[in-house]
């Protein structure tokens, strides 16, 4: 987890009214179990259950949008390549993308 920065997301948006949250006393809060209430003035079920399961288990497996994306129908494209000036270069379709079928 990146544990700062989902810490400080939770203080910002669900924090109890009127609580003060401090970054740098959350982000750096033992026990890791109780960080939740350190950030927000609550406990967070959501934060409980992602601390529940510390390694890529079936639980991660389950959401992952990495995990689910080859059984994805969608048709998408990505671009980039910053310095780059050949469109060909630029613009290919992803390697997980399906093609349109007609």
């Amino acid at each position: 987890m990146k544990l700062g920065n989902r810490l400080e997301w939770m203080s910002e948006n669900l924090k109890v009214p009127g609580y003060q949250p401090d970054f740098s006393k959350f982000v750096l809060h033992l026990p890791l179990r109780t960080a939740d209430v350190a950030a927000t003035g609550r406990l967070s079920e959501m934060y409980q259950e992602a601390v529940d399961h510390p390694a890529f288990d079936s639980f991660w497996r389950a959401i992952s949008t990495k995990e689910r994306i080859r059984k994805s129908a969608s048709p998408c494209s990505r671009w980039g390549g910053g310095t780059t000036t050949s469109f060909r270069a630029i613009w290919r379709p992803s390697r997980h993308c399906t093609r349109l079928r007609g």
